[in-house]
């Protein structure tokens, strides 16, 4: 009898110690899904460093925020989940790589890029980084992603596949100041940018050159080169796409109505021509380059967008990629220049220039993300003779500038590189 209450005792004992065992386990993953730095509040984000950190993320329900603080490496994904996971040799093409996320929280890219990210999940719907967005949670607008780039990404799914995101529905987030670039394979109902766009916030200041490709699509304009869907009443505004969608049936960019105001296509890469009632426009690559295109439509270019005219489509400055000016520079030969001394320099350089025009004339130094450090109006120009201004530079960061000259008809600019 003693022996039979002293087995259940120890019966007992090993029960709890396998519970506390489970608790323990239970903790160390908890506290390894919660290992990003920062708290996930609006002054205090979570930090995202690599995608290893990114595939953490929380999904769901949350009101967290994130922000990546350098750009990311997502080629590893190639290898995640890789192998034959229901041990049937007659699917061999399976779940493998990055898991797209479905998010209700905020992402501020921070102006940063996620390169070579993965996706490959042919059966599956909703694929993109982001799965879907929710929009409203206990009647607080969520759901947002913003400054953030995707660079050469290959992702595949069945339906509502994207490259930043699979779906959006009419009560889901924003996509704001993101690109995207790289090849999407799919079936149906996909986008180069987004696979379904129909969201009330929708998506701004955006754009791709993703090609789409599917062979299996049983509907003419089910495939998109940026998005699928309800775009209309704002949906996607002031956003553009120079990518190919590839399709046995009819494409169209921003859906089958092409109705996204102030938004536009490439007719030249993209192959589709416009054939005019909508209010998304396509234009030959050459309107594409031009910044009158684009202002006259409403885009800001003082804080958003900026472009090499003539040379490159817009591109969004919060990623750092602007040239100088979004104007074309003089010739060389016509009498006006500009220098500066010296170069590389450190705590002062001296403007050098000569204008053939007379009249008022302002100096702007920026740096390479474009933001103005310097600031002058040079007034009362009355000699066509080479001048020189000397600048104090000592409070500028080491990094590289442009000084530019302006007056009316003429911009010069020189780059500057400043070394402490």
């Amino acid at each position: 009898m003693s022996l039979i209450i002293l087995k259940h005792e120890m019966e007992k004992i090993m029960i709890v110690k396998i519970y506390f065992l489970l608790i323990i386990v239970n903790f160390i993953s908890v506290t390894y899904t919660f290992a990003l730095s920062g708290k996930g509040t609006k002054d205090e984000p979570f930090l995202i460093t690599n995608i290893y950190e990114f595939q953490q993320i929380i999904e769901g329900d949350t009101l967290l925020y994130y922000k990546l603080i350098n750009d990311i490496d997502a080629s590893d994904t190639r290898n995640w989940n890789v192998g034959d996971h229901d041990r049937n040799p007659d699917t061999p093409d399976e779940p493998m790589g990055f898991k797209p996320l479905y998010f209700s929280g905020q992402i501020d890219g921070n102006g940063h890029i996620i390169k070579e990210l993965f996706i490959n999940r042919p059966s599956e719907e909703n694929i993109g980084l982001f799965s879907t967005l929710k929009w409203r949670l206990w009647d607080i607008r969520f759901g947002r992603i913003f400054r953030l780039g995707l660079e050469n990404c290959y992702i595949k799914g069945k339906i509502y596949v994207g490259s930043i995101c699979g779906f959006l529905a009419s009560d889901n987030g924003s996509i704001t100041e993101c690109y995207s670039t790289g090849e999407i394979l799919a079936n149906d109902r996909s986008g180069g940018f987004c696979g379904w766009n129909g969201s009330l916030d929708g998506i701004i200041d955006s754009y791709t050159s993703c090609t789409i490709f599917t062979n299996n699509s049983i509907n003419d304009y089910a495939i998109a080169s940026f998005s699928e869907g309800l775009n209309v009443n704002g949906n996607a505004r002031k956003c553009y796409t120079i990518g190919k969608a590839i399709s046995p049936k009819k494409v169209s960019n921003f859906g089958r109505s092409e109705d996204s105001p102030d938004c536009f296509w490439d007719i030249e890469t993209t192959g589709i021509p416009d054939t005019g009632g909508h209010r998304a426009k396509g234009l030959p690559t050459s309107k594409m380059k031009k910044k009158a295109t684009y202002f006259n439509a409403g885009w800001d270019f003082e804080k958003v967008w900026c472009i090499d005219e003539g040379k490159d489509y817009p591109k969004l400055r919060a990623f750092g990629k602007c040239p100088p000016l979004d104007v074309p520079l003089e010739p060389e030969d016509n009498g006006n220049k500009i220098d500066a001394f010296p170069n590389p320099a450190s705590t002062l350089i001296d403007v050098v220039y000569k204008l053939q025009s007379l009249g008022s004339v302002q100096l702007i130094i920026t740096n390479s993300y474009g933001q103005k450090v310097y600031n002058a109006d040079l007034n009362n120009i009355t000699s066509t003779q080479e001048q020189k201004l000397s600048i104090d530079i000592s409070t500028f960061p080491s990094g590289l500038y442009f000084v530019t000259l302006r007056s009316p008809g003429v911009a010069l600019t020189k780059g500057v590189v400043v070394v402490k």
